[in-house]
């Protein structure tokens, strides 16, 4: 069997595996939509503090050279957008520069002198409204969706401060992983789990990378498409390579408050179809979850979450 990739709208990766199901289904709690006005199919606007229109740092005689150092590669598979802010009063953005196609982990840049905030999206879906960004404190209103993210080429951010010509950036996804490594069936009578599929419930729809706190809670959630395993699930332990994508989720275990994220098992167990769900502990920014299923009855699972650390 080949291995099939979910497109943008799936957000999952299957190994050995044929995905299967239909769109998200998406339920909407009220937010504020004006953060969506953020990112736009309007052309990059440059705005740069203290130049004269048209004029370029490279000709100014108080412009000097920013290195950039990445932590990792800059990712090749999209555009590298950079907003460069003053650091000093309301920090106003003075330079929207777009790199196509730029790779290594170096990137020279000319900025007017002074020391400088500077904010990195690679991947980015659309094009920024540079003009909406015209502060720093306005990157929060950034939204990206999860619909529109894809684990082949993730949307990723950073965020730095320049000092003495020098700023080192760090590039980090915003999709975290849940890894089902296995699964077990303990029914009596070695009944088997017939057709079973995987899904994720209550996944965050979209996320602000620079939240002040980063924490992220959701405001709307959708439901990932059903994922069919190629085998059923007997008397042995199956050892499973799947990865589900998530969006973060800080909801903790109180009653009140927006809903945690779910894994859901289907199967077919003597001839009628079951669900079984597990809440998925408080899921951070680019957090890898691996999970060992152990199925105890016809309607409860047990798994068994642990922190994969992957670099």
């Amino acid at each position: 069997m080949t291995n099939d990739t979910y497109n943008r709208k799936g957000l999952i990766i299957l190994s050995r595996l044929k995905s299967g199901g239909t769109l998200p289904r998406r339920r909407t709690i009220p937010f504020l939509l004006f953060s969506l006005l953020i990112i736009t199919v309007f052309p990059v606007v440059s705005c740069r503090k203290s130049l004269s229109l048209g004029e370029d740092p490279d000709k100014s005689k108080d412009s000097t050279t920013v290195h950039i150092r990445f932590a990792g590669d800059i990712p090749t598979y999209g555009a590298l957008d950079l907003l460069i802010y003053d650091s000093v009063g309301e920090c106003p953005l003075e330079q929207h520069l777009r790199f196509e196609g730029k790779s290594g982990k170096e990137l020279q840049i000319r900025t007017l002198k002074g020391d400088k905030e500077i904010v990195a999206i690679a991947g980015s879906p659309k094009k920024l409204n540079s003009a909406a960004l015209s502060k720093l404190s306005y990157i929060r209103k950034i939204l990206f969706s999860y619909e529109e993210d894809n684990p082949l080429s993730p949307i990723m951010t950073a965020r730095g401060k320049s000092s003495g010509g020098e700023c080192e950036l760090d590039l980090r996804s915003l999709l975290c992983r849940i890894k089902i490594e296995s699964i077990s069936n303990t029914l009596d009578d070695y009944v088997l789990l017939e057709e079973p599929k995987l899904r994720l419930l209550n996944v965050n729809a979209t996320i602000c990378p620079f939240s002040s706190d980063g924490e992220h809670f959701p405001s709307e959630t959708l439901d990932s498409p059903a994922v069919p395993l190629a085998y059923d699930i007997g008397y042995y332990p199956q050892n499973v390579d799947i990865t589900l994508y998530s969006y973060p989720n800080s909801s903790g275990e109180d009653v009140l408050g927006p809903e945690r994220t779910y894994l859901e098992l289907s199967c077919i167990i003597e001839g009628s179809r079951h669900t079984m769900h597990k809440e998925i502990p408080p899921l951070e920014r680019e957090q890898t979850l691996g999970v060992e299923i152990i199925v105890e009855s016809q309607n409860s699972m047990q798994c068994n979450f642990h922190r994969i650390n992957e670099q």
